[in-house]
Parts: C-alpha cells; structure tokens; sequence
C-alpha cells in the first residue's frame, strides 16, 4: 500500500501545475517517488530540512521519522491520533491530538515528549515564529489559539 503523504501536499502541487517554475515549491522536471510504505492514514509533515521528514500516521497512533536514505524510526506508538504536525520554538515538533484535546510537544533532542490539555481536539495547526499555535477542529467549526508561553488557549 503507497503512503499519501497529505491532502495539503497534493493541494500544493495542484497549486503548482498552474504556476510558473519561478514560483512551483518542486525543481523544475521533478517526478513523484514513493518514501515509505505500510501505512495506514498519514498525516502531518513537517520537516527541518536536510531530507528528513517526520509524519503522522492517525489509524495507527504513530509518529514515524523517515531520514533521505528512507530509514524510518517509530519515534511515538501513542500518539492518540496525533493529526497536523508542525516545527515550533527550540525545533520542537507539536502535533494536535483528535481522540484527547491536546498538544504533544516533542523534544526530538532529549527524546522527550510533554502533553499541554486544550478544550477541543484538534486536525491541522500552524504556529508563528512568536509561539502562537493555531489549530482546527471541524466539528466546532472553529479556529483555537494556545500561546506556547502562557499555556492560554482561546477559540
């Protein structure tokens, strides 16, 4: 079974096959290639650069590593269904959690990972350089706000 990598990702290159090479997010004559294999529903990509990729997978509860020589490492089996995924302050790696209303917060460094409660479960999320994290949640309609400093969460 081909992993997806995203629904945004494939939106992206949509966006791409209109624009022109100065603007496309992929080199110029770049093709498609399959990275990892197994999965069930992959979510959430979020990269540092160099190649490496991190990815949720929500059905099966994980958060997989996948290095440029397309190692995986099963960084998280717990996960409760960890969804959108994201770079914050420090190089943490945040995800929100749609079975538990939270934040997973990963020191990828210290190999540790910390739980922040929120009021809703959430899907997707983009946080700003100055630790704001926004994230969705279909079922409420809404857009949720939690400052990374405070630990206060907003709808």
């Amino acid at each position: 079974m081909y992993r997806l990598i995203s629904l945004a990702v494939a939106t992206c290159c949509l966006a791409c096959q209109h624009a022109s090479a100065a603007e496309s997010l992929f080199a110029e004559g770049s093709t498609w290639e399959t990275v990892s294999k197994g999965h069930h529903i992959v979510e959430g990509i979020a990269s540092l650069g160099g190649g490496t990729v991190y990815v949720t997978d929500v059905a099966d509860n994980e958060l997989v590593r996948i290095d440029p020589d397309g190692k995986e490492t099963l960084i998280d089996d717990a996960t409760d269904r960890a969804n959108g995924l994201a770079f914050g302050p420090g190089g943490k790696l945040y995800s929100v959690c749609m079975s538990k209303p939270a934040v997973l917060v990963w020191d990828l460094e210290k190999g540790s990972r910390e739980r922040i409660p929120l009021p809703s479960p959430g899907n997707d999320l983009a946080i700003t350089a100055g630790g704001r994290l926004f994230y969705t949640w279909g079922k409420t309609h809404a857009v949720y706000e939690l400052n990374l400093v405070t630990r206060e969460s907003s709808k």
